[in-house]
């Protein structure tokens, strides 16, 4: 009988030993009588460390009230389970799940019997789920706030080229508009970059002046990381161009600056500098950007890429940053490695492949030939009353005989064999602008349409754009780009 006792006895302490919950017991004020083996897997304890001190000491500070509180409950017949943090023997904040019950001696209670269970990743996985949803629904607002920033500067590109048109504008008030064109080229920048991060853009690789990017956007750095803190830039010269997306990298950049801003809360200097890159793969260029902020140790370095790993207080960062800037610099073809200790702040490290082309301009900008214009009929259809008005003030005064409609149900009521090309938005309320071309060309299969969208054709049209005579012009454009793609589809 004694022998098969012990055999039992056996079998369940391997049981207890082994499973990866831990099994505890307390006393009546509250230290702990038992704990399993599993308790030294699961947080670095050893049982030695544990067993006669009390929970207090293992319990994290924020959640010391509510426990206590849920332990008293135990007493008065609370059975439901309970989810608190504890603290492992590194310091860092473990979650667990808890299923306990009262003992008693005689009628009076003698203390509290459990089970734990970590469940850090479940809670780390809803974490992550509620920031998928959380920036879905940012970058929904994000590509609606950047749609109507393409319209607002289509409209004001257009009014500015007039300006410059009339011959009664001086030459100081010349001058002044072309200082709003030059704001007007850093507004489409920021529309590319919130088109990007609402992902409702397709990267365009093209071939740009690092140096050039890095001081048409050093201003806004600045505001960016506060007065608090030295911005100084190193640019080395004569650097060969690279092959990338302008706005993914000014993104990348951007997310590097805002990291090493808050690593700096009681001021330091934010460095951003460039070089040619040693390399036997051909020509490559330095980015290094540094700080002299806290700086990281090497466990928060090896997961510093991982999507939504962060080392910031909950609601204070996404843990997106920087995996957003290791997945651009992979697509421009380059390496990004991070330099860094404790109290020594950090310095990321970025090479990219040169380019032998030259680098290019934002065409916006360029001055062209004047477009012909004609004397066909033209139907206009814009859900914006502002771009409408940008249209019919450019393509009317180039001969062109114009109706206009602010949706597609009004543009329906145009018979489609009156009109020799439609020029329609792409994404309005009811009607779309591929609906409405469609159903024009039922009626006037030759009909040529020109699709105008403040989104990239990639993504409005992914199988291409609709067959026939048709073209797409992005927002903000152009009076000469509209009239050269006008022309364009009537010859």
């Amino acid at each position: 009988m004694e022998q098969t006792l012990r055999a039992s006895e056996e079998k369940y302490r391997r049981l207890v030993d082994n499973i990866d919950q831990v099994i505890f017991s307390l006393d009546r004020e509250g230290r702990f009588t038992y704990v399993s083996p599993a308790v030294e897997r699961m947080s670095g304890w050893r049982v030695s460390d544990i067993v006669g001190h009390p929970f207090d000491e293992f319990v994290h500070p924020e959640d010391l009230a509510r426990v206590r509180l849920n332990i008293a409950g135990r007493y008065r017949g609370a059975r439901e389970p309970h989810e608190f943090r504890v603290v492992n023997s590194d310091g860092s904040p473990l979650h667990v799940r808890t299923y306990s019950y009262p003992l008693s001696e005689g009628d009076e209670p003698a203390g509290l019997s459990g089970i734990m269970t970590d469940i850090t990743g479940q809670k780390q996985l809803q974490e992550q789920l509620h920031q998928s949803r959380k920036l879905e629904a940012i970058g929904r607002l994000a590509g609606g706030i950047a749609h109507d920033f393409s319209n607002l500067l289509t409209a004001i590109t257009g009014f500015s080229e007039m300006l410059l048109l009339d011959g009664r504008v001086d030459a100081e008030s010349r001058g002044w508009v072309a200082e709003i064109r030059k704001s007007i080229d850093r507004g489409s920048s920021l529309v590319r970059q919130l088109l990007s991060f609402s992902r409702k853009q397709v990267v365009r690789p093209r071939t740009v002046d690092l140096n050039e990017l890095i001081r048409g956007i050093e201003r806004m750095l600045g505001r960016l990381v506060g007065e608090h803190l030295v911005l100084q830039t190193r640019l080395a010269e004569a650097l060969p161009p690279l092959q990338a997306d302008a706005g993914q990298l000014e993104l990348a950049i951007v997310n590097l600056a805002v990291n090493a801003r808050d690593a700096m809360p009681g001021g330091g200097t934010l460095t951003i500098e460039t070089s040619a890159a040693p390399s036997r793969d051909g020509p490559r260029i330095r980015l290094a950007i540094s700080d002299t902020g806290i700086g990281m140790d090497d466990r928060v370095r090896s997961h510093l890429f991982e999507p939504f790993f962060t080392t910031k207080e909950p609601g204070k960062g996404t843990g997106l940053g920087l995996s957003t800037v290791y997945g651009i610099v992979q697509q421009c073809g380059g390496t990004i490695a991070v330099e860094s200790a404790p109290g020594l702040g950090t310095r990321f490290v970025i090479d990219l492949p040169a380019s032998d082309a030259k680098s290019e301009r934002d065409g916006s900008a360029a001055a062209e030939a004047a477009a012909a214009g004609g004397t066909e009929r033209l139907l206009v259809v814009e859900d914006d009353p502002l771009v409408r008005l940008t249209i019919q003030a450019c393509l009317a005064p180039l001969g062109y005989r114009l109706t206009v409609a602010s949706d597609g149900a009004e543009a329906l009521r145009v018979d489609p064999a009156a009109i020799d090309l439609l020029v329609t938005d792409v994404v309005m309320p009811g009607l779309s602008g591929g609906s409405l071309a469609a159903r024009m060309r039922e009626a006037c299969p030759e009909l040529a349409v020109l699709f105008v969208s403040g989104y990239e054709a990639g993504l409005l049209f992914p199988d291409g754009i609709p067959d026939g005579r048709s073209a797409f012009l992005q927002k903000p454009f152009t009076t000469e780009a509209l009239a050269r793609a006008v022309r364009s589809l009537l010859d």
